[in-house]
């Protein structure tokens, strides 16, 4: 079924996963140096920096907004320890880490939507929909049939075999 109303949220989640990735690939710009000598390189930091500006200026629902600004300057999942401020002599898995981050931050935004609908359907007495959003595992991403390698067999995440989904969905 068509979910009206979704498609700027959707669309802005895929563009900064899309940037996400191409500030990994490219090393903050370091992959480019060589063809583009006088290129800025730039950290993960700085690009997640920028994420929350986008977030606070462009994103159309005040309270998305502010949790997710709350949750950055929060250092929520370990964002400050995780986002390297280094450059050039960045280690290579500060890259990857700024895509895996931001997954982690959208899976985290796609359950509490989930857990806020199942909510409302318990407030409105409608129990068998209220079960089903709690249970709604489609609010995870990826799901297990698109990405079957994403999980061990403890039903853990791969964060490796995420990034390597991430990289060919959105690189």
């Amino acid at each position: 079924t068509k979910k009206v109303g979704l498609g700027f949220f959707c669309g802005f989640w895929k563009l900064l996963h899309i940037m996400s990735m191409g500030v990994s690939e490219q090393a903050g710009g370091l992959a480019l140096q060589e063809s583009y000598p006088t290129i800025r390189i730039f950290s993960a930091k700085e690009a997640g920096d920028v994420i929350r500006e986008y977030m606070a200026y462009f994103f159309n629902c005040e309270k998305c907004t502010q949790r997710f600004i709350a949750q950055y300057d929060d250092c929520s999942f370990q964002r400050c320890n995780r986002l390297s401020d280094a450059t050039v002599d960045a280690p290579a898995d500060s890259w990857t880490e700024f895509s895996i981050w931001l997954w982690e931050v959208h899976n985290d935004v796609s359950r509490s939507k989930a857990s806020r609908a199942s909510d409302v359907f318990t407030k409105w007495g409608k129990k068998e929909e209220a079960k089903r959003w709690e249970r709604d595992m489609s609010a995870v991403y990826p799901h297990i049939d698109q990405c079957l390698t994403c999980f061990t067999a403890e039903g853990l995440w791969d964060v490796n075999a995420v990034y390597l989904h991430l990289e060919r969905e959105y690189w």
